[in-house]
């Protein structure tokens, strides 16, 4: 999984938090659901920042 800042960096908040946040919600899967799942817990509710995320699956 990528991401950029605006999913993990919220004021008042250390980044460690905003981080440990985004792990405990990341699971593998499907990506489109992986990044929904990730977005609707992690991902703030009104953004003030550029959020971006991309999850990749890799094929065996």
């Amino acid at each position: 999984m990528l991401y950029t800042d605006g999913l993990v960096e919220r004021r008042g908040q250390t980044l460690d938090t905003g981080i440990a946040s985004l792990t405990s919600h990341v699971r593998a899967g499907d990506p489109e659901t992986v990044c929904t799942d990730v977005m609707s817990e992690v991902g703030p509710g009104l953004p003030t920042d550029d959020i971006t995320v991309l999850a990749v699956q890799r094929w065996p």
